[in-house]
């Protein structure tokens, strides 16, 4: 559509249009125009109203699994450019996501659980099912609260900014959470336990590493700083397990 020479601004009227808002068809200055292609780009008022500059999961466009796909992915492939780019919205939404999270990792624990325990003694294990889905999902959100609370701690004696961003920014930075679902289809067919292990070091090491740039880019953390937060949460969890084990083994001793 051509747009003539004496067209204005439908925000700014003392400036000339030069484009057209994909979404709402204002005509519109370059200013007002957000990143894009031509034909995709909208103006600043629809970019508001669809929550475009919030993370996928907490836009008004498109159906929530498709939401989450694109969170998701954005989470655990493009995660400079995801937090970096998105405005922190609602610790509700983002929990909401995080619940998401959760709930596939203990479904996927659950059906893999009841599925070798009923193979292996001939009997569909269902009264099992209950149990293991609410040990797995408790242990979850123990992991999460551990690792929140004490990467909120780290973030604010570095000079971060506040509490809200760090749920915001951890109930996202938990997206690897999903790939416990992969140690739990791959536990059942390890004899030795390697795989399983390589998985639980990867996805702890992924976690640490969203968590530094949560820190970085939601909290504004120099990368030194930003390191030291994203690994406290690591390095607790790491001590509560060794200690743990050390406790074990004592009390085990003759």
């Amino acid at each position: 559509m051509e747009i003539a020479p004496e067209a204005r601004c439908a925000a700014h009227p003392d400036t000339a249009a030069d484009a057209i808002c994909a979404r709402c068809g204002d005509l519109v200055c370059g200013a007002c125009l957000g990143p894009g292609d031509a034909d995709t780009r909208v103006c600043a008022a629809c970019r508001e109203r669809l929550g475009l500059d919030r993370i996928a999961w907490e836009q008004a466009v498109g159906g929530w699994a498709s939401r989450w796909w694109r969170t998701t992915r954005g989470v655990l492939f493009a995660s400079v450019p995801t937090f970096s780019a998105a405005t922190p919205g609602s610790p509700g939404r983002a929990l909401g996501y995080l619940a998401t999270v959760m709930l596939t990792v203990a479904l996927v624990a659950t059906l893999m659980n009841v599925l070798t325990f009923s193979s292996r003694v001939g009997l569909v294990a269902l009264p099992a099912a209950l149990p293991i889905f609410a040990f797995v999902l408790v242990a979850q959100a123990a992991h999460v609260l551990t690792r929140t609370l004490v990467f909120h701690a780290a973030v604010h004696v570095l000079g971060g900014r506040g509490l809200l961003r760090s749920v915001w920014g951890s109930a996202y930075a938990h997206a690897p959470l999903l790939f416990y679902a992969l140690v739990s289809v791959f536990a059942p067919l390890s004899s030795n336990g390697v795989v399983v292990a390589v998985l639980v070091l990867c996805t702890e090491l992924w976690l640490f590493g969203e968590l530094l740039i949560v820190a970085q880019h939601v909290h504004g953390l120099s990368g030194g700083r930003a390191l030291l937060a994203g690994a406290a949460p690591w390095l607790v969890l790491v001590t509560l397990v060794s200690a743990s084990c050390l406790s074990g083994l004592a009390l085990g001793a003759p």
